[in-house]
């Protein structure tokens, strides 16, 4: 039943809270009912009652402060309040090292480098996340450890570098035969699907999808059933499954319902829209980002805008749909960046202005980068028509070999599901 757990715990604490208690007690009292408040999606009551017990603590007792910014941290992560929670994370550091808390400052450094991904950079994060794990093994804490290794797949995978990212998947899955928690689990299982989507085994990224979804549906927390579904929903969709694909961002909606996290509304709201775009409802789609509020996270908001320029584009704005990809020579995440230049060539394509810098670009990352397989192939797609139509007839013939093996090789791997296999054929039609 979902939530069951957490709802009871939380009027359970809520008795608690209502007797007479010792400060200490209190406060423990208070984290308790904002962890069962997160997991319930009620991000609002639980910055409240962190709140509280922050300002029931005194300045004198570093470690448990340290313990209420810690879950402030994990809120506002999953609140889409990156900066803030990266001022947080470094505070809680600083109290956990003040008072000899070496495995809470492991953990504020993790928290640190997960952070710096999204509003530092690439290298921070991944500097603050070697060192955390080193600092982890030295304590034996596995749990600790798989947090920082499972962060730093993120950078790797980043970075198209897939295979690293799977080695290091594995090397945390084998540091010990079981999992402290579901959700640990979960996050893994995650992992394992997204770098076979990165490489293009569409077999083995079903498959996982399929355990993704099956654990995620048994756990409490609405951000990792929420954040599983929207994770996946990728791979429907660029294989044609449209129909499952919808199901799993109206169901992830629809648990999110009037509360639920911003950051997480805006990363299923967006694909609901990519959605809208594929079917030509246009007009849904941008109306469905319109109401987003403001979005924090970059990689966030780069794929709003690529879905957002889509939709004008679709309704005849092309230049305004060139407008919104403009301010972009790069993006967090290649998934995002190929997608966004693959609709700029389309774009320019259609005014009759393709851009040199762009088709240098397209070949340059088509030949020397590790591109996701899938965005990869709607890239060379676009970039076969942009030679075509600029009349480079020499290099149009190599590129439309690359396509259609690419293409095949993709669709090999579909075996097991030969409705899929037709579905990603015809979205993906040949190009003579």
């Amino acid at each position: 039943m979902f939530c069951a757990d957490a709802a009871t715990s939380l009027a359970l604490v809520d008795e608690l809270l209502a007797r007479p208690l010792p400060d200490d007690m209190r406060c423990e009292a208070l984290l308790v009912k904002a962890r069962d408040q997160r997991e319930l999606g009620q991000p609002d009551a639980a910055g409240t009652t962190l709140e509280l017990a922050l300002a029931a603590t005194p300045e004198g007792e570093p470690a448990r402060r340290a313990a209420i910014l810690e879950e402030m941290v994990r809120l506002l992560f999953e609140r889409g309040a990156l900066a803030e929670g990266l001022r947080l994370a470094e505070e809680c550091k600083t109290l956990y090292e003040r008072c000899g808390h070496r495995s809470g400052a492991a953990r504020a450094l993790t928290s640190i480098g997960v952070l710096s991904l999204h509003v530092r950079s690439a290298a921070e994060a991944q500097a603050a996340l070697e060192e955390a794990r080193q600092r982890q093994r030295a304590l034996g804490d596995v749990d600790g450890q798989r947090t920082a290794l499972l962060n730093l797949v993120k950078v790797h995978a980043d970075r198209g570098d897939a295979d690293t990212a799977l080695g290091l998947l594995e090397e945390g899955w084998n540091l010990a035969p079981q999992f402290e928690s579901p959700v640990a689990e979960c996050a893994f299982l995650n992992g394992f699907y997204y770098c076979n989507y990165l490489r293009g085994d569409l077999g083995a990224a079903c498959r996982d999808a399929e355990r993704v979804l099956a654990i995620a549906d048994k756990l409490s927390s609405q951000y990792w059933r929420v954040g599983s579904a929207v994770l996946v929903t990728d791979l429907f969709v660029f294989i044609g499954d449209w129909t499952f694909a919808r199901r799993l961002a109206d169901d992830a909606l629809a648990l999110l319902g009037n509360c639920g996290e911003q950051a997480l509304r805006a990363r299923v709201t967006a694909r609901r829209a990519w959605l809208d775009t594929l079917e030509r409802r246009p007009r849904e789609a941008l109306a469905l980002l319109d109401a987003l509020g403001v979005v924090e996270s970059p990689e966030d908001a780069a794929v709003i805008d690529r879905v957002r320029a889509q939709g004008w584009f679709d309704l005849g704005e092309v230049q305004r749909a060139l407008d919104i990809l403009a301010p972009y020579d790069k993006a967090p995440t290649l998934e995002a960046w190929t997608q966004i230049l693959a609709l700029r060539l389309r774009a320019e394509l259609r005014l009759d202005c393709v851009a040199e810098s762009d088709l240098r670009r397209a070949e340059a990352d088509l030949q020397d980068r590790c591109l996701p397989a899938l965005e990869g192939l709607w890239l060379r797609r676009e970039f076969v028509c942009a030679l075509a139509a600029t009349g480079r007839v020499d290099a149009v013939r190599p590129q439309l070999e690359r396509y259609g093996l690419e293409r095949e090789r993709l669709a090999a791997t579909l075996g097991e599901w030969p409705e899929r296999r037709k579905s990603f054929l015809a979205l993906f039609t040949p190009l003579d």
